[in-house]
């Protein structure tokens, strides 16, 4: 043992760097594993470098360094931030070209100094061994601050991962939270650049944590991972550098990465011999289901969730619109308790933007509209805790490494806040949810790993569990095969005898035609009242541009008004 543990017992700069470095893997793992979630590895490699001129400037100015890169980082957050809302250029174009910029002007900078080899050196690779007790205290206290911050904002972060969108409707601002996520990377590559450096922070913030992505599927356990990965690294790595006298800031990157591709290499080789862990996704029946999966018939649901005769949704003259300009105006309409509105039209006719209208992510542009009792306006949103959605696009979600019941406990957060207890009721809520949806047993499989239409359901399930008086899905069928569709019939039959209110975006005439109000949108409102009234040739053809009309669900072209050959749709 001497030879692995001796040089940390005779050497205090090896104690301090030992520190020094586990308490920079802390830090990297708590914020990394939302780098990795969220697919932020740009913007993190982005800030790590685009902090040099903050630091340069720093040095030559005598002032301390980890505040020169700290305004070094303000500057990149603030320049992406002003390009993507200023500009139509998408957020990873804004951060190359500052990017580029930021780090030209650093080398610019050192360029035009004579004296600055020596400083640029420990900029650049970092100067572990030479970490002060001073450095100890001052990273001790913002590792602390950074997994507190995380902690506290775990929930939004979180949804963010899954899709921005419901971030906003659960009532957590989803611009807020993702430049707190920013300052938080920020602030982890200030904290550890002067252990490793620039150049070589943001393998520390994303090597550990890809590496307990790899092997976890809960977050808490992602973290635990990435923090213990790191430290093993920071440790080998300072044993590789006293025995073999390597720079000690690059070794310690280089067996963090090194043990990712260890990992991943080992998890291969294990699938390919069929010894890895997999997912248990088996195919499941309809009509072998579990029993606790099978939705609560609606005959059994005794107790409303919104008082007989309410109106959850009422407006009039409403415009909706983008921006400052109204793409659907003079929207009246009055839905009330335990009823299904279906919004029907064409790509590009409004359905979406009138959802958003309805949960808060769109300011309506004109008129008067009132969601559950409550004057909806711009900065007025609904209550959180009353409204479920389902996004018809999921950003993120597909791709990340999270078990089934974690994605679909999201839905919970919108009435807790951010540190509100997650109580017997939530866990209940949670599991009615995946039975409705029969995904019971799938509640421990990692979403990564499942079919379109499984993830389909996942996210109708989340919506479930939210548990609303107002349910608002945008086309809520996509990818889903005639079981998961029966299922999802059943559900909303469920929530109508809750009292729930129910919105639908769907191009499924014959879906529409079960709804009790139906309204056909073709960037006006073409009609709306009862299916009978609204679901008629002449309605269709004003709407879509050719006649429909339905038989056993099937659209069918009955007239062609343009001369083209159209046939079953």
């Amino acid at each position: 043992m001497g030879p692995f543990l001796q040089p940390f017992l005779d050497n205090e700069f090896l104690q301090r760097a030992l520190l020094a470095g586990v308490l920079v893997s802390v830090a990297c793992a708590a914020v990394g594993t939302f780098v990795v979630l969220r697919g932020l590895a740009f913007i993190g490699d982005a800030l790590a470098h685009g902090v040099l001129p903050g630091v340069t400037l720093a040095v030559l100015l005598g002032l301390p360094t980890m505040a020169g890169a700290a305004v070094g980082a303000a500057v990149m957050i603030a320049g992406v931030s002003l390009v993507t809302r200023r500009s139509q250029l998408s957020a990873d174009t804004a951060i190359g070209l500052l990017f580029v910029g930021m780090l030209a002007l650093g080398v610019v900078m050192v360029s035009r100094s004579t004296t600055f080899t020596g400083d640029l050196v420990r900029i650049l690779f970092g100067e572990l061994l030479g970490v002060s007790s001073t450095d100890v205290v001052v990273q001790a206290v913002a590792t602390a601050a950074i997994v507190a911050l995380v902690a506290i904002c775990s929930r939004p972060f979180l949804l963010l991962c899954v899709d921005a969108e419901l971030a906003d409707v659960a009532g957590f601002s989803a611009r807020r939270y993702h430049v707190i996520m920013l300052m938080l990377v920020a602030t982890t590559v200030i904290v550890a650049f002067q252990t490793v450096g620039t150049l070589l922070v943001f393998g520390m913030l994303l090597a550990p944590a890809g590496t307990g992505a790899l092997l976890a599927r809960r977050m808490s356990s992602m973290m635990l991972l990435a923090a213990l990965f790191g430290s093993v690294s920071v440790y080998l790595g300072l044993l590789a550098s006293y025995h073999y006298d390597l720079a000690a800031g690059a070794a310690v990157v280089l067996v963090a990465v090194g043990g990712f591709f260890l990992v991943f290499s080992v998890r291969g080789v294990l699938a390919a011999l069929g010894m890895a862990r997999t997912d248990p996704i088996p195919f499941v029946p309809a009509e072998s289901v579990p029993a606790e999966s099978v939705p609560v018939p609606v005959g059994a649901v005794t107790v409303g969730a919104v008082p007989v005769g309410a109106v959850t949704v009422e407006a009039a003259g409403l415009g909706i619109g983008h921006g400052h300009q109204v793409l659907v105006g003079d929207i009246t309409l009055q839905l009330p308790a335990g009823q299904v509105l279906a919004l029907v039209g064409s790509n590009g006719s409004g359905k979406s933007t009138l959802l958003k209208t309805l949960v808060g992510l769109v300011a309506p542009q004109a008129g008067v509209l009132h969601v559950l009792g409550q004057l909806v306006s711009r900065g007025h949103p609904p209550s959180a805790s009353r409204v479920a959605y389902l996004s018809q696009f999921h950003q993120d979600g597909g791709a990340l490494p999270l078990r089934v019941v974690d994605v679909v406990r999201t839905g919970r957060f919108g009435g807790h806040g951010l540190l509100g207890r997650m109580g017997p009721a939530d866990r209940v809520a949670v599991q009615d949810a995946l039975g409705a949806m029969a995904i019971g047993h799938l509640a421990d499989a990692s979403v990564q790993a499942l079919s379109g239409g499984q993830r389909q359901r996942v996210y109708l399930a989340r919506a479930l569990a939210a548990r609303g008086d107002l349910l608002i899905l945008d086309e809520p069928t996509a990818g889903l095969d005639a079981p998961g569709r029966q299922l999802y019939l059943e559900a909303v039959a469920a929530e109508q005898a809750r009292g729930v209110g129910v919105i639908v975006a769907t191009h499924d005439i014959g879906e529409a035609a079960e709804a009790d109000q139906v309204m056909l949108l073709a960037q006006r409102v073409v009609a709306y009242g009862s299916p009978e009234e609204v679901l008629v040739a002449d309605h269709l053809l004003e709407t879509f541009g050719i006649a429909l009309r339905s038989v056993d669900r099937t659209l069918l072209t009955t007239e062609e008004p343009h001369g083209h050959d159209h046939h079953a749709r």
